[in-house]
């Protein structure tokens, strides 16, 4: 997956109201263990698991690269 915006958060849950685990800039590649439902944001309620540290972040700010499970 890479990111489509500068310096996105990454959630400690799949909600905009859960704090920030960290942020990632723009176009950077990350790996992600699944996709979750969570808050809607910008009409999207798709949330992508990161896989090598904590956090969560939205579909709507990330390029998914391949298929994912629900989880």
């Amino acid at each position: 997956m890479t990111t489509r915006h500068a310096c996105r958060n990454a959630r400690t849950g799949p909600d905009t109201r859960y704090r920030i685990a960290g942020s990632m800039r723009q176009d950077g590649l990350v790996t992600i263990t699944c996709e979750k439902k969570g808050a809607t944001v910008l009409g999207d309620n798709r949330w992508y698991e990161l896989a090598h540290r904590p956090g969560y972040v939205t579909a709507q700010y990330v390029r998914n690269l391949s298929r994912v499970r629900w989880w």
